[in-house]
This record gives structure tokens, sequence and C-alpha cells, in this order.
């Protein structure tokens, strides 16, 4: 290969002095043809595997190892659609759902997946009960507790 690129080289160098402009031109395609035809051709072979202290056999690839593609939906969403209801929110967006709801002194959000047959599981949720409410004061023997 090394000396097909030289012997190209050194013929287009010589012809671009004695061929005119256009003559030229269609040399370079002709010589861009036979380079890639010469690759094309070609094929790599790694034989060994070359160490500072000595030449080892090529190692053999990992048949077992997996690779683990990236979410298609966490790339490449663009679709986001947003209900609100006041007391209750749901985002959806490609394979996920976000749900929010705030009903006074219940409040949380669970988060669903859909999986590519339409089946949903449910990843994790947060859930608050209050058992006072913060609107109105509220004494009990010396400790008074209000809303700031």
């Amino acid at each position: 290969m090394h000396q097909l690129r030289i012997k190209i080289e050194e013929e287009l160098y010589w012809k671009q002095f004695v061929q005119e402009d256009d003559v030229f031109a269609a040399t370079q395609i002709n010589a861009k043809k036979e380079w890639l035809a010469a690759i094309s051709e070609s094929r790599y072979l790694e034989t060994a595997h070359i160490t500072e202290n000595n030449v080892c056999p090529a190692p053999e690839p990992d048949k077992n190892k997996t690779v683990k593609l990236a979410n298609f939906d966490d790339m490449h969403c663009a679709y986001k659609s947003t209900i609100d209801l006041i007391v209750l929110k749901n985002v959806i967006e490609c394979g996920k759902t976000h749900v929010e709801f705030d009903a006074g002194r219940l409040s949380g959000s669970f988060n669903f997946e859909f999986d590519n047959k339409g089946n949903d599981q449910f990843v994790n949720g947060t859930l608050e009960a209050t058992l006072i409410d913060k609107a109105f004061p509220q004494t009990k023997g010396r400790c008074r507790l209000a809303h700031q």
C-alpha cells in the first residue's frame, strides 16, 4: 500500500506540469479511483500483539461481553404532555409517566415506566400525610403550633 501511494503521488506531481488543467483534473479523479480500489481490495489481519519484551499471539475477543445501549427515549424523546387538574398533575414523556397530587393533608408523587408492549411498571413514589392542619394555630398545654 505504501509503494502504491508513493507511485500515485509521483505520477500526479509530474502530470500537473505537463497536462492542461481539465485533463489534470480527470487524472486526479482516476488516481483517486485507483487508490480506493486498492483500499477496497485489501484487508487487515492482526497476527500478533507486540509488546516491549516479546511478541505474543493476538488476544482473543471476549464473546461473552455485551454492550448495553442507552435508552432511546432518554436520548431522543421530544414529546411531553401535561394534564393539570389542580389537585392532580400528570406528566407523560414518551415511555415515562409522573403523577403528582395534593389533596390537602395527603400529597405525593408516583413514577411509572412503560415497556414496548404498553405495560406499565411502578418505579418509585413518595407519599406525605399531614396530621395537623397548619393553616390553623393549635395549642396544647404550654406549646403553641402555628404556621409561619
